[in-house]
């Protein structure tokens, strides 16, 4: 499947949606019965783009809708025959575009803000295959100023938390850890464990982290960026992790039990890796994009989506970048916050 799709129904499992009273699995189609009741998305989506194939026994009229709780909008499909059509549905921001086969776009507006997806059954019995959705990146529109967090020149914007050590006779401090060098690159000597942190809270926002390990080395190396950090300083905080460590970026790391849903299929206790990999060679510069908007929390490496959670705990933290046993460079951290 592309990168950042994921199936509502695959021809096997209805376990994306809330409720399925009245639909059975037919081969590899959902089709509703005349007890059936709408299909509702255990999840939320913003932005998104939708696609799924139906078709009715007969003449019918049916729909999708959004529905955040207090509005909601409806993009209508009328059958004519028992051939299957093609929908795909986009909605960013407040525009929807809706097409179904060759037809020309249909077009609406709303003002529904993050809510669950309807699938409805129809006048007659319907049948649904091959749902599937993708969430978008927040509009442009939303996008507020960027604020450079690194761009060479200082660590003005950060505060650090050590893990007690010594170095000789004395305590580590934060400038053994952590320096700008000549090039006006953020390094990371490793040792001891620990994190900067941001000196404010962030709630929604994208940041872009551009990060290498040693060149010279080029060893395989460890960190991670902590995501809407809360509660006590200490190695290490209750946080979401979007992890850093060679051949595992694009992971996801739940520090401190917190609140989150992740596929289920790709998650090993704490940890759910990524789709695929996409890092270049170690000691190249690679770029995280990574979206905290409300619940929902996306990953993308060089470009890639390659990991995403859902019905995250929605609350403002510090951001912090992981020192953890490993020398890494950090060329360039930028965040855009979202109105």
């Amino acid at each position: 499947m592309i990168a950042g799709w994921h199936a509502l129904f695959d021809g096997r499992s209805v376990e994306a949606w809330r409720e399925v009273r009245g639909w059975e699995i037919d081969g590899d189609t959902l089709r509703s019965t005349l007890s059936a009741t709408r299909l509702e998305t255990k999840r939320r989506y913003r932005n998104f783009e939708l696609e799924f194939e139906w078709r009715s026994d007969e003449r019918t009229h049916t729909g999708v809708a959004v529905d955040d709780g207090d509005r909601s909008f409806e993009c209508s499909l009328t059958a004519h025959d028992n051939s299957w059509n093609t929908v795909r549905i986009q909605r960013i921001g407040d525009t929807v575009v809706q097409r179904e086969n060759d037809l020309a776009a249909l077009t609406y507006k709303t003002d529904v803000q993050r809510g669950s997806i309807h699938m409805l059954p129809g006048t007659t019995s319907t049948s649904y295959r091959r749902i599937l959705i993708r969430e978008l990146p927040p509009e442009e529109a939303r996008h507020g100023q960027a604020i450079v967090l690194f761009g060479g020149r200082d660590l003005d914007p950060w505060d650090s938390h050590l893990r007690a050590e010594k170095i000789g006779d004395r305590m580590a401090s934060p400038a053994d850890v952590w320096s700008i060098n000549g090039e006006g690159l953020l390094v990371c000597r490793g040792e001891p464990w620990g994190y900067l942190y941001t000196k404010e809270r962030h709630d929604n926002y994208i940041l872009r982290v551009t990060w290498r390990f040693d060149p010279v080395t080029r060893m395989a190396g460890n960190s991670g960026v902590l995501l809407r950090m809360t509660g006590e300083h200490k190695v290490w905080p209750r946080s979401i992790e979007a992890q850093l460590k060679s051949g595992f970026a694009g992971d996801f790391w739940n520090i401190g039990q917190f609140p989150m849903q992740v596929v289920a299929a790709r998650t090993y206790g704490r940890n759910t890796r990524k789709t695929h990999g996409n890092e270049r060679r170690v000691g190249a510069w690679n770029d995280y994009e990574i979206i905290v908007d409300g619940p929902w929390v996306q990953l993308r490496v060089n470009g890639d989506v390659v990991n995403e959670a859902w019905d995250c705990e929605t609350t403002a933290g510090h951001i912090c970048l992981q020192s953890e046993g490993a020398e890494i460079h950090f060329k360039r951290v930028e965040l855009v916050p979202l109105r």
